[in-house]
C-alpha cells in the first residue's frame, strides 16, 4: 500500500476520469455494431484480409483477397499499422468467442485513452503538475468534432488511428525544448520516434502535415536547441532518433518513392487522388460540413421527429447559461466557511439533474459531466513551479497557429500558390485535426497562466464540454439508429454488425480513388485498348470494376501470343504454381495487377534446371516471356532490390528501438530512485 501516497492517488483518479471522457466520447461503439462511415468498405475489408493473413502466415504486401483476389497490392504507399494493430487484437480475443467487430471497437477505444493520457501529460508538463490543466485539454482532445467525425462519419480509420501518435509527437518535442542543456534524458527522443514513426505508418498525410508544424515548433525554440547541441549527449540522441525514425519507416518510404515514380498507377493521377490544384480548391467549400461541427440544417430536415434548429441552438444556449450559473453559484457558496466543503456535492447534483431534466440530449449530458469531472479536480493544485504565462513560447505559437489554420481550411488563397507536395494533403479541412490539438495546448495553457481560482478552471472546462454538444457525428448516427423510418429520408444508416469476408464483394475495398491500380484501368472508359488480342484487360476490368467478390475467381493465365498448355495447380496472389508447355517462344499473362518486384521461378521438367526471371507490365498485367519448353512454373512477390533492402533496415531500426527502449527505461529507473 505504500505506493498508495495522495500524489497517485490524483494520478489514479485523472488517468480514470480521462477513460470515462473517452467512453463519453465514443458511447455509441457500446450499441450493437458499428455505424457504416464513407471509407466503412475499405478499412473494414482491410481489417479482415489482415486478419486472415495473420491466421494464415501471409503477409505479402499483395492482398490474397482484395479485389477479387487479383493481387491488390495493399501495403505499397499506405502502410497498414491501423489494420494490422486490430487483426492481431481480433487474434488474441478469438479464443475468448469475442468477435472481430468487438477488436476493432476497442482498439477505437484504446486509441481514444491513451491519446487522452498523452495530451494530460502534455497538459500537466506545461502548467507544473496541476491535474485540472491536463484534464482540460485531454477533454478538449477527446471530444473534438473532427476527431468524431473521422471515426463516424467519415470511418476513416486510419486518420482516426493516427491521432493516437499526434500528441506523443508533440509531447516528445515539448519534453525535448524543456530539457536541461546540461541534464540531456533519452526520454523525449523515444517520445519522438514512437510519435513520428507511428503517424507516418497510420497515416503519412497527417504525418506531412505534423512534421512541418514540428519543425515550425522547433524553429520558436531554435535558441534552446542551439545551447543543448554543445552537449555531446543530445548530438548522439539525434542522430539516434533520426536514424531509427528513418529505419522504421524505410519500407513504407521506399514503397511510396518508387510507386510514384513509375507513374503507372492511379495514385499518381491528381484528378483521380483528389490532389490536382483545382480540385484542393474546391474542396475549401465544404470545410464546414466536414469539420464534425453541428450541421444544424442537415440535422433538422433528416431527424426533425427528434429535433428541430431552434433545438439545437438551445442546446448550446442553454448549456452555457447553466453552465455558467452552476460555476457562479458554486464559488459564491464556497465562500460560506460552513457549507463549503459540500458546496460542490450539492451544486454539481442540482447542475446535472437540470441538464438532465430541462436538456435531455445524451450528448448534452456528456458534456455536463465531463465539466463536473474536471471541476471536481480543479481546486488541486499541486504545481509549485509558477511559469510566466507571458513567457510561455507555447500560447503564442498555439495562438497564432490556430487562426492560420482555419484561413487554410475556409480559404482558397493559399492553395493557389501552394507548394505541389502539399497538395497531397487532398483535402484542407483534414487540417481540423490540428486545430483541436493546438486548441488543446491553447486550452491547456490559458487553464495554467490565466486562471488561479477553480472558477476559472471551470470555464474553460465548459469549453472542453461543449465539445460534446455542438458535436455532429454521435448526434447523426445515435438518431439514425433510433429513427423509425431511416428510408424516408434516405439515411445511410447501416450498421455493421460483423467484419467478415463480406466486405470483399463490395466495390469500395479496394479504395474510392483505387488508387492501388494501374491507370490505364481508371482509362478504360476512354478508349484504352490493348494491342494483344487474347489480353485479360477486358475481363480484368469487368471484374474489379462490375463482378468483384469471386474469390476464388475463374481467370485464368493465358498465352498473348504463341500455343500451348496451362495448367494452375495452385493460385492465392501472389503466388501460383503453373505446369506450363509451350510449343514456341511466348509470353504468358496471369490475372494479376502489375507491381515492379514480381518474378517466377521455372524448372525444366526435363532437365530439372532453375532459372528466375523477372516479370513484364502489359496492360497493368504481370507477364513472364517464357522460352519454348516444358515447365513448372511460380510466381511470387519479393519486391524491387530497394524495397528488399529497406526491409532488412527495418528490421535492424526495429532492433534498435528495442535497445533505446530499454536504456530509456533504465535511465528513467536510475534518475527516478536517485532523486
Amino acid at each position: 500500500m505504500r505506493y498508495l501516497n495522495t500524489k497517485n492517488i490524483k494520478a489514479i483518479l485523472s488517468y480514470l476520469l480521462i477513460f470515462i471522457f473517452s467512453c463519453l466520447a465514443v458511447f455509441i461503439i457500446f450499441e450493437e455494431g458499428f455505424p457504416h462511415g464513407h471509407d466503412s468498405d475499405f478499412h473494414l475489408a482491410n481489417i479482415y484480409d489482415a486478419y486472415f493473413n495473420i491466421k494464415h502466415g501471409h503477409f505479402s504486401p499483395i492482398s490474397a483477397n482484395l479485389g477479387s483476389g487479383l493481387g491488390v497490392g495493399k501495403g505499397l504507399f499506405y502502410q497498414p499499422l491501423p489494420h494490422y494493430t486490430v487483426a492481431l487484437i481480433g487474434v488474441v480475443l478469438s479464443p475468448f468467442g469475442l468477435s472481430l467487430m468487438t477488436a476493432f471497437k476497442l482498439t477505437l477505444l484504446l486509441t481514444f485513452f491513451i491519446s487522452g493520457i498523452f495530451v494530460y501529460r502534455l497538459g500537466m508538463n506545461m502548467s507544473g503538475n496541476r491535474e485540472a490543466c491536463g484534464l482540460i485539454a485531454a477533454a478538449f482532445y477527446l471530444t473534438f468534432p473532427y476527431r468524431l467525425f473521422d471515426a463516424f462519419i467519415r470511418l476513416a480509420f486510419a486518420e482516426t488511428f493516427a491521432f493516437l501518435f499526434l500528441p506523443l509527437f508533440f509531447l516528445g518535442l515539448f519534453n525535448l525544448v524543456h530539457m536541461d542543456k546540461k541534464d540531456i534524458r533519452p526520454l523525449p527522443f523515444l517520445e519522438i520516434i514512437i510519435g513520428a514513426t507511428g503517424l507516418f505508418l497510420s497515416h503519412n498525410l497527417t504525418a506531412m502535415v505534423a512534421y512541418i508544424f514540428g519543425a515550425i515548433y522547433l524553429v520558436v525554440y531554435i535558441d534552446k536547441i542551439i545551447a543543448m547541441l554543445t552537449n555531446k549527449r543530445f548530438f548522439i540522441f539525434s542522430v539516434i532518433t533520426l536514424a531509427i525514425s528513418l529505419a522504421l519507416v524505410s519500407v513504407t518510404f521506399v514503397s511510396q518513392f518508387e510507386m510514384l515514380g513509375t507513374g503507372l498507377y492511379n495514385i499518381s493521377i491528381g484528378e483521380r487522388m483528389h490532389t490536382s490544384r483545382e480540385e484542393v480548391m474546391g474542396r475549401v467549400d465544404s470545410n464546414y460540413v466536414y469539420s464534425g461541427f453541428l450541421n444544424i440544417n442537415w440535422l433538422s430536415y433528416a431527424f426533425n421527429m427528434f429535433l428541430s434548429k431552434e433545438s439545437l441552438k438551445n442546446d448550446i444556449f442553454y448549456f452555457l447559461i447553466i453552465s455558467g450559473s452552476y460555476l457562479l453559484i458554486d464559488n459564491l457558496l464556497g465562500l460560506i466557511r460552513s457549507i463549503k466543503d459540500y458546496s460542490y456535492f450539492f451544486t454539481t447534483t442540482i447542475y446535472l439533474l437540470v441538464v438532465y431534466f430541462v436538456l435531455g440530449r445524451l450528448e448534452v449530458v456528456g458534456g455536463a459531466f465531463i465539466l463536473a469531472f474536471i471541476y471536481l479536480l480543479a481546486g488541486i493544485n499541486p504545481g509549485k513551479e509558477r511559469i510566466n504565462f507571458y513567457k510561455s513560447r507555447e500560447f503564442y505559437f498555439t495562438i497564432i497557429m490556430i487562426p492560420a489554420l482555419v484561413y487554410l481550411i475556409a480559404k482558397e488563397d493559399f492553395w493557389k500558390i501552394a507548394p505541389s507536395f502539399l497538395l497531397k494533403l487532398q483535402f484542407p479541412w483534414r487540417l481540423w485535426a490540428f486545430v483541436g490539438l493546438f486548441g488543446s495546448i491553447l486550452l491547456g495553457n490559458l487553464a495554467a497562466h490565466l486562471f488561479n481560482r477553480r472558477l476559472g478552471y471551470g470555464i474553460l472546462a465548459i469549453v472542453a464540454g461543449l465539445m460534446l454538444v455542438v458535436n455532429e457525428s454521435t448526434l447523426e448516427k445515435r438518431l439514425m439508429l433510433e429513427h423509425p423510418n431511416p428510408e424516408d429520408y434516405k439515411l445511410d444508416s447501416t450498421w455493421e454488425k460483423e467484419i467478415n469476408e463480406d466486405f470483399f464483394t463490395h466495390s469500395m475495398s479496394i479504395g474510392a480513388s483505387a488508387e492501388y491500380l494501374p491507370s490505364n484501368f481508371y482509362y478504360y472508359r476512354t478508349g484504352y485498348k490493348s494491342e494483344y488480342q487474347n489480353s485479360l484487360y477486358d475481363k480484368v476490368n469487368h471484374e474489379i470494376f462490375y463482378t468483384i467478390g469471386r474469390n476464388p475467381y475463374e481467370l485464368d493465365p493465358v498465352f498473348l501470343k504463341g500455343n500451348g498448355e496451362i495448367i494452375v495447380e495452385e493460385r492465392l496472389a501472389p503466388s501460383y504454381k503453373m505446369g506450363i508447355t509451350a510449343t514456341s517462344d511466348t509470353i504468358i499473362q496471369l490475372p494479376l495487377f502489375y507491381y515492379d518486384g514480381y518474378v517466377a521461378t521455372l524448372v525444366d521438367t526435363n532437365t530439372g534446371a532453375k532459372k528466375r526471371i523477372d516479370a513484364i507490365n502489359i496492360d497493368g498485367l504481370v507477364a513472364f516471356n517464357i522460352s519454348e519448353g516444358s515447365y513448372i512454373m511460380t510466381t511470387m512477390y519479393i519486391g524491387t532490390p530497394l524495397r528488399r533492402g529497406a526491409v532488412v533496415i527495418r528490421y535492424i531500426g526495429t532492433l534498435a528501438l528495442a535497445s533505446f527502449t530499454g536504456y530509456t527505461i533504465y535511465d528513467y529507473r536510475k534518475r527516478k530512485k536517485h532523486f
